[in-house]
């Protein structure tokens, strides 16, 4: 069997195989000897952020409704004859999928019949059934699902911070669309969508589990089939650095006020490497700056003002990223002042040895612990693997990180000009 050992880390004892096939596919097995569970999924590049671009074979750009990534994942799963969730029930294995700004991932966990339930997730990506009557019918589903989301806060105050914090990118604009651009999506967009990005030289397969590599790269090499291969070019609005609005607020049923400062990365990279460089800085100065044992954690719990962990969250791409401070508090202006004057302070001192030694011991733990879930693993891995980055390397650029690296590049980032505070606050009693 022709597979390249992409590399054993000596650290979490672990090996993954990769086979590159004819056809395009980028496949990876990472064998885990003993676990009674294996997971699969098939990955397209392809995600809400991808409504403008060039088809194969045309030189004219072709601008899409929002919302199709989203609309394809849902229709799928529909066939001809009937449901493809029915035929993984029939079999005991769970199945699901999800769709992000950047990709759509179809995947199963099973504890038995893993290579029936392969076979139906190869065949049922790679097979299109949309007709008029059920892309009509899926619309009423879609809109409902939206209407629900816009009454969750903390899905409304996010989607609220991006619309405010980019003006021309389509990060700013929720992954299932809007209302509007769900009724305008028809069956010839959707073929038209799955066909120029549903290509194997667009996916990723991921196998976890006792499994053989060799046997799974041949059983899915007989069954992925050939298409015309070359790159999609995906056609982007220039974004501005400045942000559309600093501050956004909204009144909804909840019983206390929730809260996002975010700021706009507005550093660009060219290459996945230096992605994964600055991921990993901004990750370990997130979690020294605003992890459970940090000074203002400390500090906003002891003046009684928030009463849970503060949330942190960085989402890092070559053409944009942005950090995310979260939590639920009684006074959000408040708390808003008190990490600004944070921020500064700690500008000025930077991080020290020790709150970067403890953040960086944070971060690789919880990789280490990813690898004993089958199904954080997977989606875990299939995040990076988008990005075209391997997660053992993710560890490696942990451990070479330095304190000085960490330290300048949190200070670039936290920057006040590009920053939004998004906030939900209760409805008033009468």
């Amino acid at each position: 069997m022709n597979f390249e050992e992409i590399i054993k880390d000596n650290v979490l004892n672990e090996t993954i195989f990769r086979k590159k096939y004819e056809n395009g596919l980028d496949a990876y097995v990472l064998p885990k000897k003993g676990f009674s569970k294996s997971f699969a999924s098939l990955t397209v590049k392809y995600g809400s952020n991808d409504s403008n671009f060039v088809s194969l074979g045309s030189d004219r750009p072709i601008k899409v409704p929002d919302g199709v990534a989203h609309f394809l994942e849902h229709k799928m799963f529909e066939k001809e004859y009937g449901s493809v969730f029915e035929r993984f029930d029939k079999l005991g294995v769970s199945a699901n999928a999800y769709t992000t700004n950047t990709h759509t991932s179809y995947y199963f966990i099973s504890t038995d019949n893993y290579y029936e339930a392969l076979n139906i997730l190869l065949e049922f990506v790679q097979v299109p059934y949309f007709t008029d009557e059920t892309v009509e019918k899926e619309k009423g589903i879609i809109i409902q699902e939206l209407r629900m989301y816009n009454d969750d806060p903390e899905r409304e105050i996010f989607n609220n911070l991006l619309n405010s914090m980019f003006i021309e990118h389509p990060v700013k604009i929720d992954v299932g669309g809007t209302v509007e651009s769900v009724r305008s999506i028809d069956k010839d967009v959707l073929y038209l969508c799955y066909n120029s990005f549903y290509k194997p030289d667009n996916m990723i397969f991921l196998s976890i589990g006792d499994v053989d590599p060799g046997k799974i790269f041949d059983y899915v090499e007989k069954r992925i089939v050939c298409k015309q291969q070359g790159e999609i070019k995906r056609i982007y609005s220039d974004e501005p650095d400045q942000i559309k609005e600093s501050y956004i607020e909204k009144t909804m049923n909840v019983s206390m006020p929730l809260m996002i400062l975010g700021f706009k990365d507005i550093s660009k990279e060219t290459n996945t490497k230096l992605l994964l460089k600055k991921y990993v800085d901004v990750t370990i100065s997130l979690e020294a700056l605003f992890g459970k044992s940090s000074e203002i954690y400390s500090e906003l719990y002891n003046k009684g003002l928030i009463t849970s962990n503060l949330g942190y969250e960085y989402e890092a791409e070559l053409d944009y990223g942005f950090v995310l401070i979260s939590c639920s508090t009684a006074s959000p202006q408040k708390v808003n002042e008190e990490i600004r004057e944070y921020i500064k302070t700690k500008s000025d001192v930077g991080i020290d040895e020790g709150e970067f030694m403890k953040a960086k011991r944070v971060i690789k733990g919880a990789v280490i612990k990813a690898f004993d879930s089958i199904e954080t693993l997977g989606h875990f891995y299939n995040s990076f693997m988008v990005k075209g980055i391997n997660v053992f390397e993710y560890i490696d650029v942990i451990n070479n990180t330095t304190l000085s690296e960490v330290n300048e590049r949190w200070k670039s980032i936290l920057d006040f000009d590009r920053a939004v505070l998004s906030v939900i606050k209760p409805e008033e009693r009468i």
